[in-house]
């Protein structure tokens, strides 16, 4: 990617010096060119490395179908929460004079919480 900007800064460079506008010192010798692309991309490998070593690092956040999951890297602690809820709804289309009025009714909620610390320790509430 940077090298595409590089290449696309050194032809405007060349414009601006065939128009007479910027003078360039003439390039000494081909490595020159050839050691800043190495210089570049020896930087780009390092910031992706630095990437896979954050991501060796962070846990890992899901949430689906089976509620929220924290993991860890090495996958030795998890914890997951979830929940099951009954709820009901009375709509009442004629009320004919009577205080009865809509309602939305929370039945049951039942939360429920996973833990596991390494291979010997889970609990379950």
């Amino acid at each position: 990617m940077q090298i595409k900007i590089l290449e696309a800064r050194l032809e405007q460079l060349e414009k601006k010096q065939k128009s007479g506008t910027v003078k360039l010192a003439p390039l000494s010798h081909k490595n020159d060119l050839e050691k800043r692309l190495n210089i570049v991309e020896r930087k780009q490998e390092l910031v992706q490395d630095d990437i896979k070593a954050k991501a060796e690092k962070t846990p890992s956040i899901e949430v689906g179908s089976k509620g929220l999951s924290v993991t860890s890297p090495d996958k030795k602690y998890n914890l997951r929460l979830r929940a099951y809820a009954q709820t009901q709804y009375r709509n009442y289309l004629d009320n004919g004079g009577t205080s009865s009025t809509n309602q939305f009714l929370l039945r049951t909620a039942r939360p429920l919480i996973e833990a596991k610390i390494t291979d010997y320790f889970a609990a379950r509430l």
